[in-house]
Parts: C-alpha cells; structure tokens; sequence
C-alpha cells in the first residue's frame, strides 16, 4: 500500500508541475514501477507463500520505487529553481539586451527539457548582474517546496 502511495504521489507531482518535456524514461520507469509492486501483490496471494523470494522482490521493488521518487522531486526541483531564476532575470530583459537573450535560450532549454542546462544559463546571466543573487534565488526556491 505506502509503495502504491508513493507512485500515487510522483504521478501528482508530475502532472501537477507540468514540465514541458519529460523524457519517455519516466514513463517506462514508471510502468515498470507499476508492474513490480503488481508482481509483488501477485507472490503475496500465492500459496505457500515464498517468503525469500517475496522478500527479495520487495526490497527490489521498494529501492527502485524511491529512486523514481527521489529522481521525480530532484527533477521538479530543478525545474521550479531554472522558472525562479527566469522570472528573477525577467525584470532586467529591457534594460540589457544580452540578458533578454540568455535567458531565450534557457527557456528554450527548459522547453526542450534540459532542465540543468537551462539552470545554468539561467544563473550565469543573473549573476552578471546581481552578483550574489542564486543564493537568494535558491533560498526562496527552498521554502516554497517546504
């Protein structure tokens, strides 16, 4: 039941930020996910119950739906960090011509879903002009996700 919970969530937290582009991998990590805690609920049914095996499976399963779980909330965040970022770097696009076209390209980045590349062209342009600004920047990002 807490592993049907857990992909319950990452599948939430998915739709709910709406990346633009995730790849096909975490469809695939997600339906294999899926389909181990199925064969786990399937061994728990039988009879005789093979308790090594189910054991085994169990803490396979229960590795590979966390680290789903955690890549999901590593993911999310970085997104969430790469729009905080643009939207900070928004006020300065009229007044600097080479910030307005850094931050296309991290947009670009983030729709195509290069979401760490995004980050970092995000944060080096702001960083030209409000030198210290990613701490803060990261600092609100944090707390909003608390």
């Amino acid at each position: 039941v807490k592993l049907q919970l857990v992909l319950n969530e990452t599948k939430v937290k998915m739709m709910r930020h709406r990346l633009p582009n995730v790849s096909t991998q975490f469809e695939d990590d997600l339906r294999r996910a899926v389909t181990k805690v199925h064969d786990i609920e399937a061994m728990i049914e039988r009879t005789p119950l093979d308790i090594k095996t189910l054991n085994y499976e169990l803490r396979q399963t229960i590795d590979y739906v966390y680290t789903l779980y955690n890549s999901v909330n590593k993911l999310v965040g970085m997104a969430a960090m790469v729009e905080n970022a643009i939207v900070f770097g928004n006020r300065y696009r009229a007044t600097h011509p080479d910030i307005d076209s850094e931050l296309t390209r991290a947009d670009l980045c983030f729709r195509n879903g290069e979401y760490t590349k995004a980050l970092k062209i995000a944060i080096q342009c702001i960083e030209k002009i409000c030198p210290g600004s990613y701490e803060k920047l990261l600092g609100k990002t944090l707390l909003k996700e608390e």
